[in-house]
């Protein structure tokens, strides 16, 4: 519901603030008081209209802000998707500013939005039925959805857009997959050629690491006979070994301990030395036997090598690693292809399958959609009898779906119909040309729609025009019965629908030699009383008039 409206420099409105009821506010006021400036200004807020013309005389910025209570979550879910803002408490903040040269600025709970997203809002917060491009009900698809809700097969109408989509996504995938096939032959092929590359070399973990050691051995095995040949001749066989000064050593330490007991451990320490140099030289001495250059081994490791560092260069980014990595991808990316092609193998028939449950659902659907429709266009030809439309003849015309144009709505979109006039053709409700009927037409359907209509806040600017008293009991009694759903903010000139009212606002225009304003006030007791009475008679209000405006008022109680 709209709780509270702030205007300020808006036409020859100075400044208000108004509280509404939750139920059922009613305007009224004399001709060109400026009634309609409040349906204006709730227009500019929601982005239905531009703000330009409206500005007030001299004023540098018009302001316009509105305060909703919203409790119902899946319209709460719907805006905050709209907008990415959380809507704490079911609070929702409006507010546009407009300077002359036409810049507006627009917030939601003080987050900036644009005019595009105002306006899906707006569609869904408020039905302004005073310009038919503001309506919610006058579009196709929204009366489909409404026929849905009306008649139960809201579930239904779900059920075949999800199998819709499913059997749409098939039909999608089998194309790419149909457009691609000789790509994804191609890349099949490369990809498995690359394995078998990689495959047929029979990588070991850590052979790049042997080989490179085997190769730089097998490389300077000169410079390694003669590098060991040197240490042995130190050891063992030059002038001045090293062994033989060791044991002179050992005999000239073994005499140092005899003599002094405190040197006794030498002769043992020189020993062991003496006897892991013997070990060096015998080692040395076999690895010199066994070093022997191999041609052909020496040639297999070569040829091993440049394949590994092709492969490390060709798959693994100059890494021996990257080979194996680069192995785990083609294999995932094979995994992938083939899946594709055994998707493509049975994908018809998945589509086939899909396709036979979305018409079974659809037909069963559609049965449920047309068996709505005749009790829909029975209960709204019904209500617009009550409403002195007499000759009016409603109902809802079914437009089956091209076969290939599918929607996710069903098989067949509809369109509300309506004839005002006996002789004339059937035509969709938005075409009607008087607003007037228009309203009415509209309270009919939103009477029997009440609860199917998310939208929070019904307007109604013309609902009376050109009808009489007794119509007017009757269409305020409806709108008081749609009030129990949906907030209603209805413009009236009749004192029997503004007697329906929950809440009364009266618009009043004062005029100086210089400036024109509009006020608007909240009128109850007694003031409410002489409004309706001014209502019935005019300004020559008697005592006859008060009392029938306290009947009016009884009565409506």
């Amino acid at each position: 519901m709209l709780h509270r409206l702030y205007i300020k420099n808006l036409a020859i409105i100075s400044e208000l603030e108004l509280e509404f009821d939750k139920k059922f506010n009613v305007f009224t006021g004399q001709t060109g008081a400026g009634k309609s400036l409040i349906i204006g200004a709730i227009e500019f807020l929601l982005g239905l209209r531009s703000g330009v013309n409206l500005i007030g005389k001299n004023a540098k910025q018009a302001i316009v802000a509105g305060e909703f209570e919203l409790s119902d979550s899946e319209l709460i879910k719907q805006i905050s998707t709209l907008t990415d803002i959380a809507i704490e408490d079911g609070e929702l903040i409006i507010q546009r500013r407009i300077n002359p040269s036409g810049r507006i600025s627009t917030s939601i709970n003080s987050v900036p939005v644009g005019t595009a997203v105002l306006k899906q809002i707006g569609e869904l917060l408020v039905d302004i039925h005073s310009q038919h491009e503001n309506q919610f009900l006058l579009r196709a698809t929204n009366q489909l959805r409404l026929l849905d809700i009306y008649g139960g097969s809201e579930e239904l109408a779900d059920k075949f857009s999800d199998v819709h989509k499913r059997w749409q996504e098939l039909i999608r995938r089998r194309e790419e997959l149909r457009e691609y096939s000789e790509l994804r032959n191609q890349q099949i092929e490369l990809y498995e050629f690359q394995l078998n590359e990689i495959d047929g070399a029979e990588l070991e973990d850590n052979e790049l690491e042997r080989l490179e050691s085997q190769y730089k051995q097998m490389s300077n095995i000169e410079k390694l006979r003669e590098l060991a040949n040197g240490v042995v001749a130190m050891l063992e066989e030059s002038e001045y070994a090293i062994t033989d000064q060791l044991r002179m050593l050992y005999r000239q330490v073994q005499e140092l301990a005899e003599i002094d007991s405190a040197l006794g451990k030498l002769p043992e320490q020189v020993d062991v030395a003496i006897t892991e140099l013997d070990d060096i030289t015998r080692t040395l001495s076999r690895y010199i036997d066994n070093l022997e250059f191999e041609p052909e081994a020496f040639s297999q490791i070569d040829e091993r090598l440049t394949l590994i560092n092709r492969l490390m260069k060709k798959y693994g980014d100059g890494e021996f690693e990257g080979i194996f990595a680069y192995r785990d991808e083609l294999e995932r990316k094979l995994g992938e292809l083939r899946k594709q092609e055994e998707d493509f193998a049975d994908i018809d028939e998945r589509i086939s399958s899909l396709e036979t449950q979305r018409m079974e659902i659809g037909k069963k659907l559609s049965d449920v959609r047309q068996r709505s429709a005749v009790n829909l266009a029975k209960q709204v030809n019904k209500h617009l009898k009550e409403l002195a439309m007499s000759e009016a003849e409603f109902k809802v015309d079914f437009i089956e779906v091209p076969e290939n144009q599918p929607t996710s709505c069903g098989l067949e979109s509809v369109e509300f119909m309506i004839r005002t006039n006996p002789g004339y053709p059937m035509m969709p409700l938005r075409k009607i040309a008087s607003a007037g009927e228009l309203s009415r037409v509209m309270l009919a359907i939103k009477s029997i729609l009440a609860t199917a209509d998310r939208c929070s806040v019904v307007v109604f600017d013309e609902v009376d025009s050109n009808v009489g008293g007794r119509l007017g009991e009757v269409i305020g009694k409806k709108l008081t019965g749609l009030a129990k759903t949906q907030q209603v903010i209805c413009i009236s000139h009749l004192p029997q629908i503004a007697a329906y009212a929950d809440r009364h606002f009266v618009v009043r225009k004062q005029s100086t030699k210089t400036d024109t304003i509009s006020s608007v006030s909240t009128v109850e007791g007694d003031d409410r009383i002489r409004e309706i009475a001014e209502m019935i008679s005019g300004k020559n209000i008697t005592s006859t008039t008060i009392k029938q405006a306290k009947e009016m008022l009884d009565s409506s109680r």
